[in-house]
Order: C-alpha cells, then structure tokens, then sequence
C-alpha cells in the first residue's frame, strides 16, 4: 500500500508542478530533407545534404523541443554535373570546408521554441559544424500536420569555415565565397 501512495503522490506532484509529458517523435528520413545554398561574388551553388537522425520534440501541437543529424560526407552538389561537381563535392568535403574526414556530422539541438502565433516558432538552438558550436535562431513552420519547415541561415565563419572569405583573406577579388549559408529544412514526421 505505501508503495501504491508513493506512486500516486509522484504523479500528483509532477502534474502540480508543471511538468509536462512530451513526445519524442522520430523524424522520417526518406521525406526529409536539407537544401543548402552558397553564394560567391559571381554565382551560387547548391545542393542536399541527408539526414542521418533526427527527433521532435512535441508537447501535444507545440514544439518543445529536438535535433537532427547531417551526413556531411554526402553533401551533393545539383547544379553543375560531371567533372566540376565532383571537384566542387570533393572541396567542399576537405579541409577548406567541411572536413569531412575529421567530422562527418553535423548537428542542430534545439535549445528554446517560442509560438509565434498558430504553428509557428521562433527557433534558437546550437548547430555544431567541424566540432564547433554556436547558437542561431529562426522561425520554424508547420507546413502540414506532419512537417515542419525552416530556412536557417548561419556564418560559416563561427565554425572555422573560412575559405575565401573576406573577413580573413584580402584580394581576392571574384574569388570571394559569402560568409552567410542557407539552409532549408524540412522534416517530416
């Protein structure tokens, strides 16, 4: 019987206090997907990166919270074909960018989701790029009752991605690569 007491007063407290019951729904990989654009001075390039993993974190229609994992050895380039995307792919994948080798993952870890209205939040998170973490933030949607769309946008830079940027090379004239990437996320559960 006290353990039947202890039980019951447990639960009691918990709801007392707030504490909700989320649910960690599993994103679907196959419908997912990461679109990343890069600018140069003359040009753009862009392409997918797949996710490995991934979980949202649902307190009944509000977003409390979740993270996805990036494959950053398949980063795909979809707009130049042949021998140039399978350079820019293997620079993209080496120590100038990405390096791959060294970090095949990246992540995004929610931190913080507050509604901006219906099925809209203002999204601030840590996203980790080559072992380094820095916060962004930005507006995530529901697209449909089972997505839930962003377009992030973060400075390369803060993840020690300086290839032709700027801000730490001088004269390079054409060649300089923008420090701001986009992504646009779209996970689906």
């Amino acid at each position: 019987m006290n353990k039947m007491k202890f039980i019951i007063t447990l639960v009691f407290s918990l709801f007392l206090s707030g504490t909700s019951f989320a649910e960690m729904k599993d994103i679907n990989l196959e419908k997912s997907s990461v679109k990343w654009l890069g600018e140069k001075v003359l040009g753009k390039h862009y392409g997918t990166v797949k996710l490995k993993s991934g979980k949202i974190d649902l307190e009944g229609e509000n977003l409390k919270g979740g993270e996805f994992v990036m494959d950053m050895t398949s980063i795909n380039c979809e707009d130049l074909e042949g021998e140039w995307k399978t350079k820019l792919e293997n620079h993209l994948k080496d120590k100038d960018f990405f390096d791959t080798k060294n970090h095949p993952e990246s992540t995004f870890v929610v931190k913080v989701a507050q509604s901006k209205g219906k099925d809209a939040w203002e999204v601030t998170g840590d996203l980790t790029i080559k072992g380094t973490k820095a916060p962004v933030t930005f507006v995530a949607k529901k697209s449909d009752k089972n997505t839930l769309d962003a377009d992030i946008v973060f400075d390369r830079t803060k993840y020690n991605v300086k290839y032709n940027s700027s801000r730490f090379f001088e004269n390079l004239g054409e060649k300089v690569i923008k420090d701001e990437v986009k992504m646009t996320v779209s996970l689906a559960l």
